[in-house]
């Protein structure tokens, strides 16, 4: 689905069962300021979806981001 959105959104896959990914996990939580469940989608650093979100949700959700900050980069 980020291909839909012409290179503005970025897929970050976090394996916590491997060390890097945990690391990036600890950095992710502390960053948003809370527990984070597994698996979730984060949008800009913040909670979006405590879970696997319907594609069309995602679609939704990231194409109003996108277009609150002008077309700039967000995260997925």
């Amino acid at each position: 689905m980020a291909g839909e959105f012409d290179g503005r959104v970025e897929v970050e896959v976090v394996i916590l069962k491997e060390a890097a990914g945990a690391a990036r996990y600890r950095d992710l939580r502390r960053e948003a300021g809370e527990h984070l469940p597994v698996p979730c989608v984060l949008v800009e650093g913040t909670l979006a979806f405590p879970g696997i979100p319907e594609q069309e949700e995602l679609r939704r959700v990231l194409a109003e981001r996108l277009a609150g900050r002008g077309g700039d980069r967000a995260v997925s």
